[in-house]
């Protein structure tokens, strides 16, 4: 069931990350690599300012993929920590009923 989630995690990372690149290159009419490189310094949050600057339009497409990303991020850490996280819970539990009987 993990595997499941956490394969479905990475492929919405990756579906924003391309919608980012086709919407910039659509929305703002820039080539592949500018756009590359708009989409990865705005979801790094690096904040390194555009390579030109942003139409109306463009601005509110970068909203979007910015709270799409958050929330997809979020999602993604949390499919991808929990197993862990829940495996050492059982390991500690597993320790206290064996120190305690």
């Amino acid at each position: 069931m993990e595997v499941k989630r956490i394969k479905w995690a990475i492929i919405f990372l990756l579906f924003v990350f391309i919608i980012g690149i086709e919407g910039c290159m659509v929305i703002e009419g820039r080539n592949f690599f500018d756009s590359l490189y708009m989409v990865v310094i705005t979801l790094a949050t690096v904040g390194l300012g555009e390579t030109h600057p942003l139409t109306f339009h463009g601005r509110i497409f970068t909203i979007v993929l910015i709270a799409g990303w958050a929330g997809i991020g979020f999602y993604a850490l949390v499919t991808i920590i929990q197993p862990i996280i829940e495996g050492e819970i059982r390991k500690v539990l597993g320790r206290k009923r064996t120190l305690f009987g």
